[in-house]
């Protein structure tokens, strides 16, 4: 599905969220507070806009660009500047669910809008905090129907009616008559903050963007702080 819509992915994106998406993916990458030397996943990676600027924010890393997708990355590879693509960024085609890492292998990890594409999302998120170094943070981007506040019904007729639409007019359109059935699956925030700790993950903030219809979890693996 994400095979046939990965030339016009960033397009969609930027025309179905207005423009906030790049906002709240800064917001994410943010929060990762990463330094020199030190190896970010960046899981669901799709065309790579989290690791081009997370390698910008944060010189000196590596990042490690999953996704399932071969379309998808190949697109991301294309945007990257030359000297960047083999020594900074490396893409692996993978799932969540059977990530080819070694445990404690890696400083943080991020997820912008696909943890609720996961097949198995307790089984991700396990591998997710075994892979990760004690103390390694783990930031999640998501989208949602289970938002309150004055503008939560019209973000969710907007999802429900206008992306659709325009999915069906500028790609093949079946990932975006799919976005609003898996917002709707993903749990409300307080239940997807059990499933973290249930896969010993630490919440250290929730932050709602749009009354809730983008929500931003940051989150530790329980232990001590990484070096």
């Amino acid at each position: 599905m994400f095979d046939g819509i990965a030339k016009r992915y960033d397009l969609l994106n930027r025309l179905t969220s207005m423009g906030l998406d790049r906002q709240w993916r800064q917001k994410a990458i943010d929060a990762l507070n990463l330094t020199t030397g030190q190896t970010l996943l960046d899981l669901a990676a799709g065309t790579l806009d989290i690791s081009i600027a997370a390698n910008q924010k944060y010189p000196g890393i590596q990042i490690i660009a999953a996704d399932p997708s071969r379309q998808m990355l190949e697109e991301g590879l294309q945007k990257c500047p030359p000297h960047n693509t083999d020594s900074t960024i490396t893409v692996v085609q993978s799932t969540g669910e059977h990530l080819p890492l070694a445990p404690k292998s890696i400083h943080a990890a991020i997820i912008a809008f696909g943890i609720r594409n996961f097949s198995d999302r307790a089984a991700a998120l396990k591998q997710l905090s075994m892979s990760l170094v004690p103390g390694g943070r783990l930031v999640i981007l998501e989208l949602s129907l289970h938002g309150r506040g004055l503008l939560a019904p019209l973000a969710s007729a907007y999802v429900r009616t206008v992306i659709p639409l325009l999915g069906r007019l500028l790609s093949k359109g079946a990932a975006y008559t799919y976005l609003p059935e898996s917002m709707q699956k993903f749990p409300p925030p307080v239940k997807f903050a059990r499933e973290l700790a249930a896969a010993d993950f630490e919440l250290i903030n929730i932050v709602p963007f749009l009354s809730g219809t983008c929500n931003l979890f940051v989150s530790e693996s329980r232990g001590e702080s990484a070096n």
